[in-house]
């Protein structure tokens, strides 16, 4: 099916969506294979103000590796990274992990070690991501193939310090990560 939009509860947990991909965060690197995709998409996203305190972020996300299908990671790979500014002044970075968190959106792992699937569907990206696979004619990852999002859960190391904002930095490895929503509870 299609991506839901609005306030919809997922794995128990509400998120704000806005529908086949649009207003999520996608975290390109210096490392990506195509000219197109380094200069599409950043290596960051910093700043998003959240000035709220809170136990666990609850992320929707998935992979795409547009360079070897997913094959040149391993569980426990860092896909990316989320840095927690406190309103103290101090910091913490919290890893997202290859087939910990999630995976690339066309592999069928199922359920890994935090990140559960939630959704499977049509890839919401075709029209972005099926120009920069590595062979332009093979589109069936992103056409007939379902594509799949997680949720998990990282635990806030300082759940008793506001939060005044967080940041999504990518490990710099040749792929583009995709947050659709961030949950604080």
């Amino acid at each position: 099916g299609t991506l839901p939009t609005g306030v919809k509860k997922i794995a128990g947990v509400p998120f704000k969506l806005k529908g086949s991909g649009k207003g999520a965060i996608l975290l390109g690197s210096d490392r990506l294979i195509q000219p197109a995709l380094r200069e599409r998409f950043k290596n960051k996203v910093e700043n998003i103000g959240v000035n709220a305190k809170g136990n666990q972020l609850h992320l929707l996300l998935t992979a795409f590796d547009s360079y070897e299908s997913g094959r040149g990671f391993g569980g426990g790979s860092i896909l990316s990274n989320v840095k927690i500014e406190y309103e103290n002044g101090e910091e913490s970075i919290l890893p997202i992990m290859q087939k910990v968190d999630c995976a690339n959106l066309f592999e069928t792992f199922g359920d890994l070690k935090r990140g559960k699937v939630v959704w499977s569907g049509l890839n919401p990206f075709k029209s972005i991501l099926s120009k920069f696979t590595i062979w332009p004619d093979d589109e069936w990852i992103q056409t007939s193939g379902f594509n799949r999002i997680y949720s998990t859960t990282l635990d806030v190391p300082k759940p008793n310090e506001k939060i005044a904002k967080i940041s999504f930095l990518s490990s710099n490895q040749h792929f583009v990560m995709i947050i659709f929503a961030v949950t604080l509870r």
